[in-house]
């Protein structure tokens, strides 16, 4: 504890890296400006805290799905740390379903023609359910 609170920058920036190292592989950062017919839908956009404990639990589930998918899908990430960029991708890639995110994880699904029809999931989910809600996306 003592750590902690002497070196919380330094604490932080560890689990960043543990963070991003549990994505590495098939997901992305979501670009700068992207629009929803850059994305090359279909994709899933989880909005994620390195602090986030539920963010945490979901990682490595939502890397092995990324891993296995065989549909196709492109897998974005938003650090939603950065709370006003994540709002405007947010409203960017819901056509304004969604102005602002109401927590974390949050998952948006886009079909291949760049709608949600409302696909939007928050807080953790098992690897059968995110798998599913994969497999609806046209």
């Amino acid at each position: 504890m003592i750590f902690m609170k002497k070196n919380r920058g330094m604490l932080t920036m560890a689990l960043s890296a543990v963070v991003t190292f549990c994505y590495a592989g098939p997901i992305q950062d979501m670009p700068e400006g992207v629009s929803v017919e850059q994305m090359q839908a279909p994709c899933v956009v989880e909005f994620y805290s390195p602090s986030c404990t539920h963010c945490k639990q979901m990682a490595p589930i939502y890397k092995k799905v990324a891993a296995h998918d065989a549909k196709g899908t492109n897998f974005y990430r938003v650090n939603a740390d950065n709370m006003a960029r994540a709002n405007t991708i947010a409203s960017t890639i819901t056509n304004n379903q969604m102005s602002k995110l109401n927590g974390v994880p949050t998952f948006v699904f886009v079909n291949k023609d760049g709608t949600t029809n409302g696909k939007i999931a928050s807080g953790g989910m098992s690897q059968r359910e995110l798998q599913n809600r994969i497999a609806q996306l046209q």
